[in-house]
Formats: C-alpha cells, structure tokens, sequence
C-alpha cells in the first residue's frame, strides 16, 4: 500500500519523538475522547482511542464521494417518499414486497403521514470500504442521528493538538469548518408549517443505551435538551417538554431512538422509552420527527441491494460508486458459497429488530461479498500496524438542497480481517480523523449568525437534569462533610486521649445523624479503632453515606445529565473520581496506613475544592447552575445544623470537665467547619459554645454557617422564574424564624435574671432547633412538587397563538 506524502511525514515525525514524548502521546491517546465523556460508568460504553495518524484524500476522491453520498440521500428520501405513500414501486415490482412487509422497521401506522418540506429524510450517513484496487464501494447506510459528526469535531481538535508542531504552516488541507452549525442550521428547514420557529430537543433512551454518551456531545455541540420519553408530555395533539419552569412547547423532536418504540399507544405497546401519542401530533402537523419514523428501512440490507434499480427508476441515472454486493441466503447460489469451505463469506441479518420489538417473522438472512480490502497504518502503542478501515460521510439537506458535511470520521476495529471486521465493533475500534488536500471550496458557509440566535432561544431546563444536578450537589457537599468530620473525630481521639467512659457518646451521636448512620453504628462509650473510623466513614461501599460512595453517587447523576455539564466540569469530576478510587490501594480489607490515609484525605479536599472552583467558573449561569448551588448549600445547612443539634449540650454531659478539654472540642469542630479563621476574626479569644454556634448558625458571611446556606437558596430560587414562589416563601419563612430565634437568644443573654450558662443555653432548653431541622427537611418534597415532580402548570402559548 502507497502513502501520501503527508503520512509518510506524520510517521516519521512520531518515530522521531522521544521516548518521554512517546509516552505522552500513548497516555493521550489511550484515554480516548475523555473530557467528551468517552470513559463512563457502565458496561455498554466503548472506549474509541484516537489514532494520530489521519486518512488523507484527494481532492479528486473526496468529489466523488460527496457525488454519491448527495445521491443516495436523493434516491432514498424519494424512495420513501413513495413507499409511505403512493407506493407506486412495488406495484411496479422495482423493489420486492416481502424484505419490507417482514422488516418490523416497516410501520405501517406512519402511511401517508404529513411531512415537512416533503422530505421523508434530513440526513443520511454512508460507510464507505476501499478494495485492494482502489475502489470506492457503499458498505451500508445508516439513518440515526449523526452522532459521528460530533466525534469528527472532537477527533479534528486532537489532531491537530497532537501534530501541531508538524502542521503549522501546511497549507494544502482542509479548512476547519463546523459541521455542528450545518447541522442546526438544517433544523430550520424541518420547522413545521406555521410554527414561529424551531424548538428542538433531542429523545434518546437514558444513560443504560450503548449511544448514551455519544447523544450526550452531540446535543452538548448543537445546544439542544437531551430528553427521554417521560420528559415529554402530549396534550391537545402537541408536544410539551417538562421544565422546571412548567411545560414549554417543541416542534422538533431528533430522533435517538427505534421508530418501533418511540409511540406505545400506536406502535409498540411495550416500550418504555417512547412518548405516548407521538403520532397524534405528527397526524396534526405540529410536529417534524427527524428522520422521520420508519426511516429505518433504508438499512435494510435487501433493500439497500436494489439501489441501482431505484436509481434508474427515479433519476434515470446510474449509482456514483458502487456497493458491496449481498444476496438474499434463500437463493440457492448464496447457499451454495456458504457451504463451500474454501470459499469463507460473512452471513448477517438483512435487518436489525430493536430491543424489545417482537419479529413478527424470521429475520432474513444475506451472504456479503467476500471482497479484499485497502489497509492503513494504525500507531497502536507506539508500533504500526496495518488494519482495514471504513470511513463514515454525512449528507444533509441544507435548506432544501442536498449537500455533504464538512466532516468525516473513519474507523479501524481493533480485531478481524475482511468484510466480518467491519461488523465487529463492539470489539473496540480506533478513530481516525479524515484530512482531503488540494481542497478547493465550492461555496462558502453563509452567514447562519441570525438564524443560530434564533435557534438557540434557550428553554428551560428538563426537570429531570435539575434534579440529578441539585442531588449532585447534595452528594458532594456530603462527602465533604464526610472527610471534614473524619478529620474532626481523628484530631479530637489525638488531643483528648484521657478522657473518661462515656466521654465520646454525643460526639458519636452527631456523627451518626449527621451522616445518616445508624444510631449504633459507633461504640457509645469508647473511640472506634482510627482505621476501622476511616474505613467506615471513607470508603466503606456498603454504607451509602461514606465518602467514596457519596462520590460514585454523585457521578451517577453528573452522567444521567451529561450533555448538561461543560468539558471542563466533567473532567474535574473525573479527576475527583480518580482521587476516590484511589482509596482501595489505601484501605486493604479494612485496614489502612495512617499515613496514606492522611494523604489521601488531603488529595479528596484539594479534588473537591478544584472541583468546585472549575463549576463556578465552567458552568452556565442557567437553571442548572443554580439547583446545583441550592442542592450543595442545603446539604450544607443541614449538616452543620445537625451537628450543632447533637453538640448543644457536650462539654456539660460528656465528661470534659476541665477548661481545657472544652476548648479541645470546639477547636476541632471549627477545623471540621474549616470555621477557625472565621471565629478568630469575629470573635477574639477563646472558642466557647456559645460564638461557636453563633459563627456557624447566625452568621450570614461564614459560608458553611446556615444563615448563610439559607440566603443563597433564597438567591438561587430568586433568579429563577416558572412555579419556585412557593418553595421561595418557603425558604424565606426560614430565613425569618433564624433571624427571630437569634433575637429571643440575644434578649436572654441580657436577661439580668440568668447568668453563668444559662444565658448562653438558650436552644438547649427549647425544641425550636429540633423542629427548624424538621423544616428544613421538608423543603425538598417543596421542590421536588413544584420543579422536578412534573407538576408545572401549562404556562406558555402554543406557536399557534403567538
């Protein structure tokens, strides 16, 4: 195989490295795509690790194949245009019934459904294979959203990262254009008929599909929701998106799911991830479904062999490259070569059945052609090696007009050889960035400025990405306070080691509430062994409140709502992840080095702070931002009101008689608080109960006091319009029996009457704290009723009435 000049000077540039540099490139390249969300939790996701080394193309080749990708998105838009329709081929008996009738993609319910602009397909993506002889050859056609495009992007940006020292000053490539604002620039043409403008979102199945996280940068790039079937609703033939701020309306719905499963009420009763009554308001035109339902069928194999009649039946003309040939396996020469042993073929299914989806009939069977295929070099772990390859071309209709996105990605597996390695990736597979020289641009991308604003009028946030981003906050602030508490008991069993039976019992019992152990997870009358406290408190998985386990809950969340959170957000999580797993090298069994453990409570700190000086800074302004600030500054009340709850009386009833081991206490729950530069300031001298619950309960400037918890939840719900007023009066009713609480505390502080302890013991002798805290729990089922229970009210007009 003959190289390009521009590889053969990218190989030599990377076997000219050293070794260090080597290693770099290997680290990179290994993690993938990993600041896009490549690496997740999960068994489904597959890593795709970029491979520096580019296909380049000609100009010449790179013609060709945008001639025949534009079409074959003509023919096939035509093609189905015509079978949900008139179908007027098979009466002709240009396609044979049987591979369509039998093919559950098929649906029969979409027939003669309105369609916007007459286009019964807005995008198309072809995978293309080379044989030995140079030839272009249509491998299959895939009609899913392009979810490819946005790893083109991604694969193009570390490209040119990785070769940047090699590539300045090259002249003759491509030149970088986002096929992104292509893409949302075509969702105004699938604007239905008398709608004010286009409103998207994108339907995929949750965080369990294989596609997940692929759908999640897509719909991050276009700046469109991604949504699941229960996020909308359907009322009065059309459809509504769940918001926090009440349900808003959406015209255009981009299609990730199987057409079988996105309707149980008229198409597959068992699915679960579709929006009931979907058809009802395709049927009334208030609705464009991209690609349509039932596009599908053009991936069927037996159908996709007929393209050449199809061609000369609606154009006349020829197909621009060939395909690669497959026979039905009931005709007796496709039997034939199957039982032949020398001759080795590939069998598939004509046609894939979603998951879920009872086939009504047996799936075909077809035999592809065993053809010899053009190999490319692959830099896998510093060494070359030669594989086969497939590149993948996207065709849109851009107002209208059928045309080729300035992007392509190919894809090498990692195991096989022929025709059968292409059909393997979930294997693994490499990703290849796609380069053409000598390109000459035919026409300029028009200016898409005016229309992008309109487009990107941002709806508000699904209910379902604000919950799992406000328990996301309630997660971390909780493993937070986890470590924090963690270091408060180790210090306090150090400095106070002599004190008497009984002495640690409400030191435990705060800990236990606190972190919402069980009231006898730790001994009542003596300190627990330090590894067996950090092995409990830290990274026991079985206990849901450890630190490590507030952190694994907390990704969960972050990831159920991917295509909510910034790049740079999602690998500060990945890195305090990382620093998280790092715990089962510390704790063997459940025994740890005190050292370790030391260190790598402090790693988890730094990771926690980096994280959240990366969100405040990363993150959009937007709902998301703010129910992810309510949900970590509740979690932050709430525990250091339950601490001081559980501590109101200790240095009387624990057993610190002496001065100084009071002050022991209180000096450790400031450093748990991180509180003790704030009490120095405010209050000069020794720490005593009575400013120490004034610093963390009263005052609005500390960060960690509840005072201050409470007015940025005020805040936060004050920025955000729809139906918080309710949970707004909420929280402002708590804001004013603090305030109130602390004047009834100053008046019996200067009550004459009392002295000694009395005066400050003020909240020992009532039971307002105890029923405040019960408040406050309650402001979550508030929330939870009037912005993430999907009990908004129908607050906007339809584009209708607008």
């Amino acid at each position: 195989m003959k190289l390009s000049v521009l590889e053969a000077k990218i190989l030599d540039f990377l076997a000219s490295l050293p070794a260090e540099q080597v290693t770099r490139y290997r680290r990179i390249l290994g993690r993938g795509l990993l600041e896009e969300g490549q690496r997740e939790v999960g068994a489904h996701v597959m890593r795709h690790p970029l491979d520096p080394l580019p296909i380049v193309l000609e100009r010449t080749q790179w013609q060709d194949i945008q001639a025949a990708v534009v079409q074959r998105l003509t023919v096939w838009n035509a093609f189905l245009k015509d079978i949900y329709g008139s179908a007027e081929v098979l009466e002709r008996g240009v396609v044979r019934w049987e591979p369509i009738y039998e093919d559950p993609n098929f649906l029969r319910e979409c027939v003669n459904l309105p369609q916007t602009g007459h286009l019964y397909l807005f995008h198309l993506a072809v995978d293309l294979v080379r044989d030995c002889e140079g030839q272009w050859r249509v491998l299959r056609d895939c009609v899913g959203i392009p979810t490819e495009a946005a790893l083109a992007v991604e694969s193009r940006k570390w490209s040119w990262e990785l070769l940047r020292p090699l590539l300045q000053g090259e002249r003759s490539l491509v030149p970088h254009r986002d096929p992104i604002v292509v893409l949302v620039e075509c969702l105004e043409w699938a604007t239905p008929v008398g709608r004010s403008g286009p409103r998207a979102v994108l339907l995929g199945e949750g965080p369990e599909s294989p596609a997940y996280t692929q759908q999640a940068l897509l719909a991050r790039h276009m700046g469109i929701p991604m949504v699941r079937g229960d996020d909308l609703l359907v009322l009065d033939r059309a459809l509504f998106f769940k918001t926090v701020g009440g349900l808003e309306e959406v015209n255009i719905v981009y299609r990730g799911i199987p057409s079988a499963l996105a309707d149980p009420v008229s198409v597959e009763p068992s699915s679960c991830c579709g929006v009931p009554g979907l058809l009802s308001a395709l049927r009334a035109g208030a609705l464009t479904v991209v690609n349509p339902l039932g596009s599908e069928l053009v991936e069927n194999h037996l159908v996709a062999g007929a393209f050449s009649s199809l061609c000369r039946w609606y154009f006349q003309e020829e197909p621009k490259l060939p395909s690669v040939s497959v026979e039905d396996l009931s005709c007796t020469g496709a039997r034939d070569s199957v039982e032949d042993p020398d001759s080795p073929v590939l069998v598939t299914d004509a046609w894939g059945v979603p998951q879920g989806v009872p086939a009504l009939s047996p799936v075909r069977k077809v035999v592809w052609e065993n053809l010899s295929l053009e190999k490319r070099p692959v830099w896998n772990d510093g060494e070359v090696v030669f594989r086969p390859y497939a590149l993948r071309v996207f065709g849109v209709y851009r107002n209208g007009i059928p045309q080729v996105l300035p992007c392509a990605i190919a894809w090498v597996p990692m195991e096989g050889v022929g025709i059968a390695s292409l059909f393997g990736k979930g294997k693994g597979s490499w990703l290849k960035d796609v380069w053409v020289q000598d390109f000459e641009a035919a026409e300029e991308t028009r200016p898409v400025r005016r229309f992008v604003r309109k487009l990107l009028r941002r709806t508000r946030m699904g209910s379902r990405q604000a919950e799992n981003l406000f328990w996301m906050g309630r997660y971390l602030q909780r493993a937070e306070t986890a470590i924090r508490m963690y270091r408060f008991l180790d210090e306090l069993e150090f400095e106070v080691p002599t004190v008497g039976a009984g002495s640690w019992r409400f030191v435990w019992e705060a800990v236990a509430s606190t972190l919402g152990y069980g009231s006898r997870v730790f001994p009542p009358d003596r300190a627990p062994h330090s590894e067996a406290l950090a092995h409990s408190v830290l990274w026991n998985a079985d206990n849901p409140s450890s630190a490590c386990s507030c952190i694994e809950a907390a990704k969960r969340n972050a990831y159920a709502s991917r295509e909510a959170l910034s790049p740079e957000v999602w690998g500060a999580l990945e890195a305090l992840y990382d620093v998280a797993t790092r715990g089962e090298g510390v704790f063997k069994g459940e025994r740890s080095s005190d050292p370790d453990c030391d260190r790598w409570v402090c790693q988890l700190l730094e990771a926690l702070d980096r994280f959240w000086g990366v969100f405040d800074k990363h993150m959009l302004y937007n709902d998301g931002w703010f129910f992810f600030r309510m949900g970590w500054y509740l979690e932050s009340s709430l525990c250091t009101a339950l601490v001081l709850w559980q501590l109101r009386s200790a240095p009387a009833t624990v057993g610190l008689v002496s001065l100084a081991e009071e002050d022991v206490l209180w000096d450790a729950l400031l450093r748990m608080m991180a509180a003790q530069y704030a009490h120095r300031s405010s209050f000069p001298g020794r720490a005593s109960r009575s400013t120490v619950l004034k610093l963390l309960l009263y005052d609005p400037q500390f960060p960690r006091s509840v005072a201050f918890g409470l007015k940025q939840m005020e805040l936060c719900l004050d920025s955000l319009v729809g139906n918080q007023e309710v949970a707004l009066r909420y929280v402002r009713h708590l804001r004013s029996s603090l305030d109130i609480a602390e004047w009834k505390g100053r008046d019996r502080r200067h009550d004459p009457g009392l002295q000694g302890e009395d005066r400050s013991a003020s909240f020992e002798e009532e039971s307002w704290l105890a029923e405040w805290i019960d408040r406050l729990l309650a402001l979550y089922p508030i929330l939870h009723d009037y912005c993430f229970g999907h009990q908004a009210s129908l607050d906007v007009e339809s584009d209708k009435q607008q």
